[in-house]
């Protein structure tokens, strides 16, 4: 009985663990977290300037695992990402270099950007806007999945620095108090300020080649160095305009910045850098319509400024300002919409006769504009096309400098750009000339080396070899004729001579060679 009682027991045992697991419940696993979003921003004013190396140079160092991460305590939460570009230009206005704050809200890869593109809205206040915009190099943005929402981190890459902001605020108070600017129209405060910018403030040549010097672009050298490149010249006067009490924007092309005013219900184009070169009776870039300004492609407007939509929030004044006009009535059409075209991809090598730029067709564009930068310099318009390949001939062209090409789409009547652009890769150029023909005979005191001139070739390597050795350099000359002395020469030997163009410093062979035929040197 016993028995029978032990075995039924062991039977419900045996059922109900197979019960239990078959019905035990899964086991818990992780919800995989979203991945932490990266963004590198250059001002494209700045391209060639700022290295995205510059920009990471002062990002602080990650930590290799997470648990050696130690917590960063956000100075501030927001709960949209409108609210996050606030305060980004809080603190970017007091050149705050790494900017931590907590998004409660979701977060996306283009929301890096369009945040920092908020932060730097024209607002009307003079260190805000455009005075922001062209004084930052770039940033890098990270954000991190936390509690939620994401933990973002902007390092930005400025120009000036908070005591030099402070410097600026306190000169241009003191500039403005100067030209007793209290009860004058806007016209009489927008001359005297841009009369008093042309005055004191000059050129920069003495960095303008150096993009080391980066106060060069900033209101801070304009006043404090009284010179500056045409972003200072232009920051400033936004800077002082604003203050006192005229809306004012910086605009940009390719290479060159102004400014545009607004006086009586409309916008003027005005460029302190030009008339800075000339006395006031010769000043002429000053409160010019479009049509007047536009006569130079330095003043063709980059995108989003020759937009349909900026010159609606822009309306430009339909001819130049006059003393005492008043206001116009009705927005006066100054601009079409403009369509913006892709950059054109940009590749470069070297041919026989010069570099080769090449780029696919862009549906649409009429016509493409080709620039060109030496050694890092500025862009340098070098010509139009409506084809998609462009040679910029050797004689254009220094041997051992480094270039790189862009293309952009323009019009048809080549006055207006029609898109972006796109850097090529860098290129150094080596000059390449033809190879000399080489001729070689026995004289009574050697061997006579003899080649046809090569025309370009500022001088010529002499190579020889001995019973098929390696190629050895026995001179250079600028004549078409070298000598190798019997007292060089081995009887019995067997020789082959060679010849090669070079710099006229010797440091660079422009082109390839072509061996001799052989010689038996016999006394």
């Amino acid at each position: 009985m016993k028995r029978r009682l032990m075995s039924l027991l062991l039977a419900l045992l045996t059922v109900f663990s197979l019960c239990t697991t078959a019905y035990a419940e899964p086991e818990p696993t992780e919800a995989s977290e979203p991945e932490a979003l990266h963004a590198l921003y250059i001002n494209p004013m700045y391209a060639g300037v700022v290295t995205e190396a510059d920009i990471l140079s002062l990002v602080p160092d990650e930590p290799a695992t997470a648990a050696e991460a130690e917590p960063v305590t956000a100075a501030a939460t927001v709960s949209t990402t409108a609210q996050a570009g606030v305060y980004l230009r809080q603190c970017m206005t007091a050149r705050q270099g790494t900017i931590v704050f907590d998004l409660t809200a979701a977060l996306t890869q283009a929301d890096l950007g369009a945040m920092f593109e908020t932060a730097l809205a024209h607002t009307g206040v003079p260190t805000e806007g455009d005075y922001l915009r062209w004084q930052i190099g770039g940033w890098y943005a990270t954000g991190r999945p936390a509690y939620g929402g994401y933990s973002l981190t902007y390092t930005v890459y400025y120009y000036t620095d908070a005591a030099q902001e402070a410097w600026v605020s306190g000169a241009v108070a003191n500039a403005l108090g100067s030209l007793s600017l209290g009860g004058k129209s806007d016209y009489e405060k927008v001359r005297a300020i841009y009369n008093y910018i042309c005055d004191t403030v000059r050129y920069d040549y003495a960095h303008v080649a150096d993009q080391t010097y980066e106060l060069q672009f900033t209101a801070y050298a304009a006043l404090h160095d009284r010179t500056a490149v045409c972003q200072g010249y232009a920051n400033l006067l936004y800077r002082m305009a604003l203050t006192a009490g005229v809306d004012c924007r910086v605009i940009t092309s390719y290479r060159h910045a102004w400014n545009i005013v607004r006086l009586s219900g409309r916008y003027y184009n005005v460029d302190a850098t030009w008339d800075s070169e000339y006395p006031e009776s010769r000043r002429r870039w000053f409160l010019l319509s479009d049509g007047t300004f536009a006569d130079s492609y330095d003043h063709m407007r980059e995108y989003p400024w020759n937009t349909a939509a900026f010159y609606a929030q822009y309306p430009m004044g339909a001819g130049d300002y006059t003393p005492g006009m008043e206001p116009e009535p009705t927005p006066v059409p100054t601009a079409t919409p403009v369509p913006q075209l892709p950059a054109p991809s940009v590749t470069i090598t070297q041919s026989s006769d010069g570099i080769r730029v090449m780029w696919p067709q862009v549906p649409g564009a009429p016509r493409y504009m080709v620039y060109y930068k030496e050694n890092n310099g500025p862009w340098t318009r070098i010509g139009t096309t409506t084809a998609t390949a462009y040679t910029r001939k050797a004689a254009n062209l220094k041997p051992g400098a480094t270039y790189q090409f862009t293309v952009r789409c323009c019009s048809a009547d080549k006055k207006t750009l029609l898109g972006p652009y796109e850097a090529s890769n860098a290129l150094e150029y080596t000059l390449r000339l033809a190879a000399p023909t080489v001729r070689i005979a026995k004289v009574a005191n050697g061997i006579k080396v003899t080649w046809n001139q090569v025309p370009g070739a500022p001088r010529y390597m002499v190579y020889y070899k001995e019973n098929g050795g390696p190629w050895t350099r026995i001179g250079t000359t600028t004549a078409t004729a070298y000598t190798r002395k019997a007292a060089n020469l081995t009887p019995g030997a067997t020789y082959q001579f060679t010849v090669r163009c070079c710099s006229a410093d010797k440091k660079t062979l422009l082109g390839p060679y072509k061996a001799s035929g052989s010689l038996k040197y016999t006394r």
